[in-house]
C-alpha cells in the first residue's frame, strides 16, 4: 500500500512518468478510471488551496493599502496644519463652539462637541413619531397618562400635515380657476 500512494503522490506533483499511465490504461480502464478520479480531486484541492492563498493575499494587502491610505492622509493634514499660523487655528476652533451644548429640537439640552447643521424639512420625511411623549413628572412612582386622551392628541398631531391649503387665486363660484387672457 506505501509504494501505492508513493506513486500516486509523485503522480499529483509531476513526478512520475506519464507513459506508466498508458500502460495503466492497456491494463485496466476502470484502474485508469480511479486514477482519473484522483488527479481531479487532488487538483481540485491544489486549485482551492492556491484560491484561498489569493484570498488571504487580497484581504492582507486591501488592509494594508487602507491604512497607508490613512496614514498618507494624516501626513497631509499635519503639513497643512503646519502651514495655518496658530491663531488662525484657535479662531477657527473657536468659531465652532464645541464646548456649547447642540441642541436637537426645543427643550433638548444637547450633547457638548457637535456641529448643528440644518437640512430641509422635506428631506427624510417620517409619516409618524415613534417616540411617545408624555408631560409631566418622571417620577416612575406616578401612573401613566390614559391612552384614550393621548390618541386624540396624536390624531390632531397627524391632521396637521394633512391641511387643506388655499389657491392662490380664491375660489370661484364653480370651484374652477379663472381663464387668463392674453392681450
Amino acid at each position: 500500500m506505501g509504494a501505492t500512494m508513493t506513486n500516486l503522490i509523485q503522480l499529483a506533483v509531476g513526478m512520475l512518468d506519464l507513459g506508466e499511465l498508458k500502460n495503466l490504461a492497456e491494463e485496466s480502464p476502470f484502474l485508469l478510471l480511479i486514477v482519473s478520479a484522483f488527479m481531479l480531486l487532488i487538483y481540485s484541492f491544489f486549485f482551492n488551496l492556491l484560491v484561498s492563498q489569493f484570498c488571504g493575499v487580497y484581504a492582507s494587502l486591501a488592509q494594508d493599502s487602507e491604512g497607508h491610505a490613512r496614514l498618507s492622509r494624516g501626513e497631509v493634514i499635519l503639513d497643512t496644519l503646519k502651514a495655518i499660523q496658530r491663531s488662525r487655528w484657535r479662531a477657527f476652533v473657536a468659531s465652532l463652539q464645541l464646548d456649547e451644548r447642540t441642541d436637537f429640537d426645543e427643550g433638548d439640552i444637547g450633547l457638548p462637541g457637535g456641529v448643528k447643521v440644518f437640512e430641509p424639512a422635506g428631506a427624510n420625511p417620517k409619516t409618524q413619531d415613534q417616540i411617545i411623549r408624555f408631560g409631566g413628572h418622571t417620577d416612575p412612582s406616578l401612573p401613566w397618562p390614559d391612552k384614550e386622551h393621548d390618541a386624540d392628541s396624536d390624531n390632531q398631531d397627524a391632521n396637521l400635515g394633512q391641511g387643506r391649503f388655499r389657491e392662490p387665486w380664491g375660489s370661484t363660484s364653480r370651484g374652477k380657476a379663472p381663464t387668463v387672457t392674453s392681450r
